[in-house]
């Protein structure tokens, strides 16, 4: 069969590939489907062709899988930011255990037990770090998160799964930027959010530093929010995606925010890596110093590290 673009045909979803996206064939031809449920059948739309495989769209869901919800984000299906909201949990855990099966299976042809995934809670709210995109656009002020494969910013009221405070900074960061006229100079705004010191990090990645109103926009910024332990721009003009490199200028506060960990105090910077959901971190790092079977007497060492969480709060059963 020759395939073109924009003709649609009906097929059933055979499993999904590593993003999520559901995996159809026509006539032996793969079709990547966002948003698409094992064992569904819909009548698929054709948007783009390769040589050896394609991508479609849902035109009809004709036969609907019981995992499928209804997403608690209005703009789940535009904004990249979330891929899986349309499964329920259970769905979603499969999913991620059997990408886990799939990755044995093709980098190591391994075919290990894949123990259940550990839940966290809570399934919203969750991220300690959200990194937002501006463009000023028509006169208008944008941030919010670039729909899949394009430049497009989708923009939102609430992220569901960022902080509220996460939320409700980014929301008057925006209403700022136009009050001041100042968007044309952000690129985009890095907010990190301890949940458990409530501390809070904001860096304005800009073109050039001071800009105009600068002074005015930072000052009511940490006026209205005390929680900001931590301000600061980077000046970065790259013309790329790379957003944290250039020059960084404390504008108030430290360089870091704090944050707790099973025990443990970690200064967190604005390039530092850190896991991003908190209440997993907790079972994950539990598990693996578990795992790890330390007796007390042995050296450990901690590689590529970041913060060096994992080092540091197994070292109290380590030598």
């Amino acid at each position: 069969m020759l395939m073109e673009k924009n003709e649609t045909y009906t097929a059933t979803c055979e499993g999904y590939n590593e993003d999520g996206a559901g995996v159809v064939k026509i006539d032996g031809f793969v079709i990547f489907v966002n948003g698409l449920i094992e064992h569904e059948t819909a009548e698929i739309g054709i948007t783009k062709l390769k040589k050896n495989y394609g991508y479609g769209r849902i035109v009809r869901l004709i036969t609907p899988s019981e995992h499928r919800v209804t997403p608690v984000c209005p703009v789940a299906k535009p904004c990249g930011g979330c891929q899986l909201q349309h499964m329920d949990d259970a769905e979603q855990r499969r999913f991620k255990q059997e990408k886990v099966r799939m990755c044995f299976r093709a980098n190591a042809d391994m075919e290990p037990e894949i123990l259940p995934i550990l839940k966290a809670q809570p399934y919203e709210n969750y991220r300690n770090k959200v990194q937002i995109p501006v463009q000023f656009n028509k006169g208008k002020v944008e941030m919010g998160f670039y729909q899949n494969h394009t430049n497009r910013i989708v923009e939102f009221e609430t992220c569901h799964v960022q902080s509220k405070l996460s939320n409700e900074i980014s929301a008057y960061l925006k209403q700022q930027f136009a009050r001041f006229s100042c968007a044309k100079q952000i690129r985009h705004v890095l907010i990190k959010h301890a949940h458990r010191t409530g501390e809070v990090m904001v860096v304005l990645i800009v073109r050039n530093y001071p800009f105009e109103n600068s002074e005015k926009l930072t000052k009511q910024l940490c006026e209205k929010y005390p929680q900001i332990k931590s301000l600061s721009a980077i000046i970065n003009r790259r013309e790329d995606n790379v957003i944290l490199d250039g020059k960084e200028v404390l504008i108030s506060g430290r360089p870091y925010i704090e944050e707790t960990l099973l025990g443990c105090r970690f200064r967190i910077s604005a390039r530092s890596f850190y896991q991003i959901n908190p209440y997993a971190t907790e079972i994950l790092y539990s598990k693996a110093i578990e795992a790890a079977g330390l007796t007390g007497r042995e050296t450990l060492i901690d590689l590529y590290c970041g913060t060096g969480t994992m080092g540091i709060i197994g070292a109290s059963k380590a030598k």
